[in-house]
């Protein structure tokens, strides 16, 4: 009988125990899912891999998302998902030092540009200029060309306001909040469960040494 009961008690004790990995495997899962979320995003809107330029100025549109511009001279010190904007043109080696730095969400130019095909990078660094974890960069390639005044003009640019609309700062604090009452709602769950186990597992307990 003590040696059933012994073998009860380790069989019951292993079936919570695997019973609780789920909630938490469930758990980890979806912060490591919001983490992914919550990474900065960079596009560039024009100019497109491969496009034909005529003339020799270039305005460079991009877009971000989860990343705010900071100016690292007001802010130095490294904060999660903030910082600013290199950029290379025809760079063989990229640093920061050869770097030109954007500041803010806006359009820039690019001026007298030299017939032919160019090599342009986009990437968000932190304050201090280093890379972010992994590294958000872009990458496209152009040609420029240079043509008589009665030439095609290159297509119109996706104009990017220098700050964010209210309405997208709005939708952010909103997606902020469903994501923690998401987690909580996920904890309380799994804590719960784990309460309930752990008391079935005792009142068995209790009935098997009763026996």
């Amino acid at each position: 009988m003590c040696y059933y009961n012994l073998k009860m008690k380790k069989n019951l004790i292993l079936l919570v125990f695997i019973f609780f990995l789920f909630p938490l495997k469930s758990l980890v899962l979806a912060q490591t899912q919001n983490q992914e979320k919550d990474l900065p995003l960079l596009f560039i809107i024009t100019p497109q891999d491969g496009q034909k330029i005529f003339g020799t100025n270039l305005t460079v549109s991009f877009l971000v998302k989860n990343f705010i511009f900071t100016n690292p001279v007001n802010r130095p010190q490294n904060q999660k998902n903030e910082g600013h904007l290199l950029v290379w043109l025809d760079e063989e080696i990229e640093e920061e030092q050869n770097a030109q730095k954007i500041f803010r969400a806006a359009d820039f130019t690019l001026e007298n540009l030299e017939p032919g095909q160019h090599h342009l990078t986009l990437e968000l660094v932190n304050n201090d200029g280093t890379s972010l974890k992994p590294p958000i960069k872009k990458v496209v390639n152009f040609q420029i060309i240079s043509s008589p005044e009665n030439s095609p003009t290159p297509n119109p640019t996706l104009l990017i306001n220098p700050t964010e609309p209210q309405e997208n700062k709005k939708e952010e604090k909103w997606e902020k909040v469903q994501k923690l009452t998401q987690l909580s709602l996920t904890v309380v769950i799994s804590l719960a469960f784990f309460a309930l186990l752990m008391t079935i597992g005792l009142l068995i307990l209790n009935r098997v040494g009763n026996k």
